[in-house]
């Protein structure tokens, strides 16, 4: 890594014309809910993308056309894991011939080689934090940087979360266990704490605004963003990252798989497939730089989206477990952010869904948005639907920065159904009859219906 002096001058050519695109993010997952409808003309914050595809090696800039063209391929991160991998792994070579053992995994590449020379870590104090830690600094650094603010004023928020660490009990812990209330024991422990992520990335990179890690199961990143867009709109900073990270030192043990359970039987993500059967997860880490819109434009920024609206809730008990989600609590949440954003259904164009492929989730999903959108329109078949959990898994706590990452620039950039469509698979069976006459059109970006 290496620091670079570098400003966006001008406007991306869509705000400039005020392209008439629209895009919704509609996370339906367990705790907290967030709807993003989003308006190119709008007038609230804007928003840059920083962050690592799972089959990428390096850091890649999400917005424009990087990510459009990766699902525009039909490119699928979830790969098959070699005998050689899942015994250098740790697997046990008994579990080859297992056939309920599920060998597929989306993982961030490299997430192990941490420049800690650049932050000023040794190396054995870096191996005591944890990699998501490591890896969201690395991706903060960049986002500001890819923003044309590598030396960032201080006045700066971060709105951060992480996966459980499975670092650290299997790599860490065992080390210092049996020296209870040691001054070791608890430099480990605060090294992997969810509490210090935000304040690490506050501390490393000398920002004073506010620092607020967040926890809210699979809508963390969304929930992150949401509280940044309200505390850049009460001017309790300037400039605000938002972001959260996702990462499974196991991965490549892959996992058993459990008949009617959530996960997939082949690794597959078949987000509202006929043959849908379950999720697969995913890495993944992804840094949004968040500013008032009048500020971007007066300072040069590069604007690559525009958020227009947030809301949150909950379902509380109206539902049938405590992982289930609800038609009532989505569909509410949908309204609030459409009247937050003031707009109406009729002008939305594209919903990036949480679309996790399982039985229960997806339908009530599809429910829910329709529910909310007749409560606007009549229309049917002119909004499009897509899970980009279908080209690189569910990543957890991360799941919800791929959402703006990909529909931003596809809608920004003009895309229509035909164009979000052309890299469906013909070998999926969608369930489209279960659309007819309904307000969505179904798109995929990736030829993952079907195993390879």
């Amino acid at each position: 890594m290496k620091r670079t002096a570098m400003r966006g001058g001008t406007l991306e050519p869509w705000l400039r014309e005020l392209a008439p695109a629209r895009i919704t993010v509609l996370d339906c997952k367990t705790g907290a809910r967030f709807t993003e409808p989003s308006y190119v003309a709008a007038e609230y914050e804007t928003v840059e993308t920083t962050g690592r595809d799972p089959a990428a090696g390096g850091p890649r800039t999400f917005p424009h056309l990087t990510l459009r063209r990766y699902l525009a391929a039909g490119r699928e991160s979830v790969r098959a894991v070699s005998d050689e991998e899942f015994l250098a792994a740790g697997g046990d070579p008994r579990d080859l011939d297992d056939p309920s053992l599920v060998r597929m995994a989306s993982t961030v590449d490299g997430m192990d080689r941490f420049d800690s020379g650049f932050f000023g870590y040794s190396p054995a104090e870096a191996a005591v934090v944890d990699p998501q830690q490591r890896l969201l600094l690395e991706t903060a650094y960049h986002a500001l940087e890819d923003a044309g603010h590598p030396d960032a004023a201080t006045d700066v928020g971060v709105y951060a979360g992480a996966g459980d660490s499975r670092y650290y009990p299997a790599h860490v812990y065992p080390r210092f266990a049996g020296q209870p209330g040691s001054v070791e024991l608890v430099h480990s422990a605060t090294a992997n704490s969810l509490g210090t992520l935000a304040t690490r990335i506050s501390y490393e990179l000398g920002l004073t605004g506010p620092s607020v890690s967040v926890q809210t199961a699979c809508s963390t990143a969304l929930v992150a963003l949401h509280t940044a867009c309200q505390d850049l709109l009460e001017f309790r900073c300037d400039t605000a990252l938002a972001g959260a990270v996702s990462l499974n030192p196991s991965a490549l043990l892959g996992y058993r798989h459990v008949p009617d359970g959530p996960f997939s039987p082949d690794g597959h993500c078949r987000a509202f497939a006929a043959d849908a059967a379950g999720t697969s997860s995913g890495d993944g880490v992804g840094v949004v730089v968040l500013k008032r819109l009048e500020d971007a434009v007066e300072d040069g920024d590069r604007i690559r989206a525009v958020i227009r609206g947030t809301a949150i809730n909950n379902d509380g008990r109206r539902k049938v477990g405590f992982t289930a989600p609800s038609t009532a609590g989505q569909t509410e949440v949908i309204l609030a952010a459409q009247a937050q954003a003031e707009v109406d259904a009729g002008t939305i164009g594209l919903v990036e869904s949480h679309g996790t492929a399982t039985r229960i989730g997806d339908p009530i999903e599809v429910s829910a948005l329709t529910d909310a959108f007749r409560e606007s329109t009549t229309g049917t078949g002119f909004c499009a639907l897509g899970s980009v959990k279908t080209n690189i898994g569910h990543l957890g706590a991360a799941a919800g920065i791929a959402g703006p990452a990909a529909c931003g620039p596809l809608s920004t950039a003009g895309a229509d159904h035909r164009e979000l469509g052309a890299a469906a698979a013909p070998e999926c069976e969608i369930r489209r009859g279960e659309l007819d006459g309904l307000p969505a059109v179904l798109v995929q970006y990736a030829a993952c219906c079907s195993a390879p």
